[in-house]
């Protein structure tokens, strides 16, 4: 039996600004407070490796967690945020003509839109998560933490449940109503000896937040 301990990085640059950053946004100080209590609360789970997406805000996030379990850190992309359309890097929020393509984009993800511009599309976010999914499958570690972003969270738990057919209709309920909190704990395991069930993963709890509370 595997169990994957699945973490959103600490409160970013990007969550707490105003602007879509052009570059990759480093933690807040809120965020280092995060994840450090992120950290103590792992040190007890004795994770035997930590995988993380590269990005700066995990990176930070997953080097946090190392530093209080002495687990190693393996760095892939499979797990890293979506990738947005270019042309609203670098805009305010809140300005009109990004507002209006990030609307239509993030539609086109869950099957309200169609999108024909830059940026990650359903199908290569969903192939991802396959891959992902195989990748973790196939580590030979019982005891994993997985350091990521909160819309890939959402995509790979929607994978998990619904298998590798999943349509973005099945998929438009987890990119709106499943909440990721900043330095949150999610719990999956993976038993290859359960074959009782339609699937051999299953999620345990979901965005504990509760080690944040005083933060």
């Amino acid at each position: 039996m595997k169990t994957i301990y699945l973490v959103r990085h600490g409160e970013s640059v990007f969550n707490a600004g105003t602007h879509f950053e052009k570059k990759e946004a480093p933690l807040t100080a809120k965020g280092k407070l995060q994840v450090q209590a992120t950290a103590k609360r792992l040190n007890a789970m004795t994770p035997q490796v930590i995988i993380a997406s590269p990005l700066a805000r995990t990176k930070e996030t997953a080097e946090a967690i190392a530093k209080e379990t002495g687990a190693a850190i393996e760095y892939t992309p499979l797990f890293a945020e979506r990738a947005f359309p270019q042309e609203i890097l670098g805009l305010k929020r809140d300005e009109e003509s990004a507002m209006r393509i990030e609307d239509q984009w993030t539609r086109s993800l869950d099957g309200r839109a169609e999108w024909d511009g830059a940026g990650d599309t359903f199908e290569m976010l969903r192939d991802r998560a396959d891959d992902a999914i195989e990748y973790l499958e196939t580590r030979p570690e019982e005891t994993i933490v997985l350091v990521t972003h909160g819309y890939f969270m959402r995509i790979l738990l929607a994978r998990v449940l619904f298998g590798a057919k999943m349509t973005r209709e099945q998929f438009a309920p987890f990119a709106w109503g499943l909440r990721v909190g900043n330095a949150s704990i999610s719990k999956l395991v993976y038993d290859i000896e359960d074959d009782s069930h339609w699937s051999l993963w299953h999620l345990e709890f979901w965005s504990d937040c509760s080690h944040l509370e005083n933060i």
